[in-house]
Order: structure tokens, then sequence, then C-alpha cells
């Protein structure tokens, strides 16, 4: 039987990623300046959220641009995409805590780039999609079996505390979706999208989520299983949340028109440029309002990233389409 096409509608992959780069930037003010509690959103923190629709769409995109260009030519794209702004801010980013003595006396003192943890595990996916796209297995059948089998080491572990299983298990396992949304063109994301972003508000509705889940108790099958309503809620999430990312992205009907890449540079910038606020604002006396915090620090990061993308790393993207010998797609301008 062969498979249908899926052709996408819409470009809103820069949108969204800028959208989530300033949700990291939003929910981090609140531990850098001393408050709490970070914003909760889909009952995670809107900073775990946006990296989680990071991961997603990443996975979606670089299996698509291995599949178009694998190879030596796939790992070079990749460290020209990182690299650059990477050096450039982590070089930004000592300096500055060499020059505000590691933000003694802050909230988070000695946290010099509290960013960057996510683009290591980044970057351990690509080396994930380079070998099994190596070694052949880059198909549907492998990396669906891959994202079950993770499924259910995630429903194993679901009652777990640690950091590997509540904040890295989810993030690989997302990738992981993401690619196999790509891979398998069966799966007609335009049909159940909708589906998903209905289902997702339906879990996180105030009040009537718990309450229709406490009625629903079907998934005991008559056995007396020790599953909170949560865990399903949280089960279902890491099934519909994927799907709905990808269809907002490349699927609604409806494009969000930004065209200029600034969200890698806010990210890779934006926490070395708010510890330095919070110096001032220490310094200063000015409150301790992380509100007060993200509009300045988000705009300062939005200042850099902007020449950053016209004069690094858009050269630099020209220069790595032109190194591929197909016809790049719209959407893979985006990886």
């Amino acid at each position: 039987m062969s498979n249908p096409t899926r052709r996408t509608v819409s470009d809103n992959f820069t949108a969204v990623r800028l959208i989530a780069a300033m949700a990291v930037v939003l929910s981090h003010s609140y531990p850098l300046i001393g408050h709490p509690h970070e914003p909760i959103f889909m009952n995670r923190t809107l900073g775990n959220f946006a990296v989680q629709c990071f991961f997603v769409i990443s996975g979606y995109l670089v299996s698509g641009s291995w599949i178009r260009s694998p190879g030596l030519n796939f790992v070079v794209r990749r460290a020209a995409r990182l690299a650059p702004a990477l050096i450039v801010s982590h070089a930004f980013a000592l300096l500055a805590a060499a020059y505000y003595d590691n933000y003694a006396g802050q909230p988070l003192a000695g946290a010099i780039h509290g960013s960057l943890w996510t683009i290591s595990w980044e970057i351990l996916m690509y080396i994930g999609v380079v070998m099994f796209g190596t070694f052949w297995l880059l198909t549907p059948s492998v990396i669906g079996s891959a994202y079950l089998f993770g499924l259910l080491l995630i429903i194993i572990n679901m009652k777990s505390a640690s950091n590997g299983a509540t904040v890295i298990a989810p993030l690989v396992l997302l990738f992981v979706c993401g690619a196999f949304l790509q891979l398998e063109k069966r799966i007609q994301i335009p049909m159940i999208g909708p589906v998903a972003i209905a289902v997702l508000v339906l879990l996180f509705a105030p009040g009537l989520s718990n309450y229709g889940l406490s009625l629903l108790q079907w998934w005991q099958f008559g056995f007396s299983w020790d599953v909170s309503v949560g865990e399903v809620r949280y089960f279902v999430y890491l099934l519909a949340m994927p799907v709905a990312v990808i269809y907002v992205c490349a699927f609604a009907p409806f494009s969000i028109p930004v065209h200029r890449d600034y969200s890698y540079g806010v990210f890779v910038f934006a926490w070395p440029i708010q510890q330095i606020c919070v110096h001032y604002f220490v310094a200063w006396g000015l409150p301790a309002e992380p509100l007060l915090l993200f509009a300045i620090a988000a705009t300062l990061s939005l200042f850099v990233a902007i020449p950053l993308w016209h004069y690094v790393e858009r050269p630099i993207s020209k220069w790595r389409y032109r190194q591929g010998a197909v016809l790049v797609p719209p959407e893979a301008a985006k990886v």
C-alpha cells in the first residue's frame, strides 16, 4: 500500500520557536530574580514546556534534514547551525561572570549559563540521528518502535522523582516522536492535529479534567491499579502534545508572518543577560519583579539576536545550504 503524501499548508516553525524562546526567558526570570515559583503551563513550568516544544520541532526537522541530505553534509550543517552563536554566547557568558564576580550575592550566584544544558542533549539527539541514519535505521518502523519503547519506560518510571525521569527522558521521547511524525507519512497530522489540541485543552481545563478523568476508570479494567489522575493526564499529554505542536507549525490553516529566526540567539544569550540585569537590580535596589526583568532582558536579548542572525547565522546558513546537492524545501531552512 502506497503512503499518502502530506503537504504542509503553513510555515510557523520560526514563529513558534521564537515564542518558545521568549517563554524560556520569562520562566527563567522568576528563579533568577529570587521568586520561588515559575509560571505553570500544562502542569509543568513554562520553560520546561517551551523546551519540550523545541525538542519536538527539532526531531521533526532534523530527521527530515538527514533524509534529504545524509552523511557528512548533515554533520557539517548541524555544526554550522549550532556552533557560531553557541561559541560567541558562551564566551560572553564567561566574560560577564568574571566581570561580575560570578554574580555573587544574587539568587542564582555562580550560574554562568543555565540554558546550555538543553543544547548538550540536543547534540546527543543529533548524534543519535547520525547513528540511526548511517545504519539505515532511521525508518518509521524503527523510530516508531523506539518511541513506543520509550513511552513504556516513562510509564514504568512515572512515579520516579529523579531529574532523569522527570526532565531528560521526556525530552528524548518527544524528539523521537517528532522524528516519527516526520518519517511516518501515513499519519495524517492535518486531520488529527485539531483533535490533539482539543484533547490538551480538555486535559488541562481547570476542574473539568480532574472530574472527567476521575469518572473514567476504564484504564483500570476492573483492577485496583496504583494509577492517579495526574499520571493518566501526563500519559495522554505525551501522546497529544507532539502532534499539536507539529500541526500548529506546519499544517494549521494560518501562518504567522515571522521570517527571521532570532530564536536561537535569544535562547543562548538570554541567561547571561538576565544575570547581568539582576546584578543591577540588586545594586540599584530595584524591585524583584520577574515581569520587569523579563521585559528588559527579552528586549536586550533581541537586540543581540537580531544582528547575530543577520551578520553571522544567516550568512552561514546560506553557505551550509549551498553545500547540499539536493533542493532544500522551505521547512528545512528552519533547522
